[in-house]
């Protein structure tokens, strides 16, 4: 299920026909709020507009032939600790909820790019476990064409592409890597080790890394309507993957 997936990074990525830079606007328009930072690297084309934005970090940038649309875990300085936030996380939250907010906001950067040739929908999904051995026995569910023996393995990281198509035939390319982690938080000056730290917290999950594109076409032109159409496709392949596992 979905619902048990919460998300460590998502990204949107468009690659339009004509070169264009994001702005403030573009934040603005997307959030309907002011971006806390603007940066701009002339020399190699690249501007980033980013801030926090509900319980995350968000950044839209553009660079030579794309335009990408982040969502990321807020920074340990961007943390409130009268929110209850006391300890760095690796998780945005609920993917679906993720998932959710993205979509609903897409339209208003397609609109800007006009015409666009190829799309990505990617990130990385983490489901949480108790332990690296309950991760194991996950993984060996959820891979189809790898034998997992959660007894014995150690550091699986499993990466395929299985390319599919698209509702009007074209080739999309189903990219994803699935193994285990670990996240530990620690703090200097505790305990009794001789580094003088002291683990905070110790979490463990499934992990499924994935980018989900259409195929190079020098044919394809996705209006802003088009767009949103293959957005939706690539998020049902993600979900599919999330609910099934690997799908060959």
């Amino acid at each position: 299920m979905t619902a048990k997936w919460e998300a460590q990074a998502l990204r949107a990525t468009f690659f339009p026909t004509e070169a264009t830079a994001v702005a403030a606007e573009w934040w603005q328009e997307f959030t309907g709020s002011q971006p806390d930072n603007e940066n701009r690297q002339p020399k190699d084309a690249i501007v980033v507009v980013s801030g926090a934005f509900e319980g995350a970090f968000l950044s839209i940038s553009s660079g030579i032939g794309r335009v990408d649309v982040v969502f990321q875990p807020l920074l340990p300085n961007q943390i409130n600790p009268l929110d209850g936030q006391t300890l760095p996380t690796v998780s945005v939250g609920p993917a679906e909820a993720l998932f959710d907010k993205l979509f609903s906001r897409l339209r208003a950067v397609s609109e800007r790019l006009k015409l666009v040739n190829r799309v990505a929908l990617a990130g990385t999904l983490l489901k949480p476990v108790t332990s690296r051995d309950e991760a194991y026995e996950e993984l060996k569910v959820l891979l189809k064409s790898v034998s997992v023996n959660p007894a014995r393995m150690r550091d699986l990281i499993y990466r395929v592409n299985w390319p599919t198509q698209d509702t009007a035939g074209r080739v999309v390319n189903r990219m994803g890597a699935w193994g285990s982690m670990t996240a530990r938080v620690s703090a200097q000056g505790l305990g009794e080790a001789p580094t003088g730290s002291a683990i905070l917290s110790e979490n463990h999950y499934v992990s499924f890394e994935f980018d989900f594109n259409t195929a190079p076409d020098p044919e394809v032109r996705f209006t802003p309507e088009e767009v949103t159409s293959e957005f939706q496709f690539l998020r049902g392949l993600l979900e599919e993957n999330l609910k099934q596992g690997e799908v060959i």
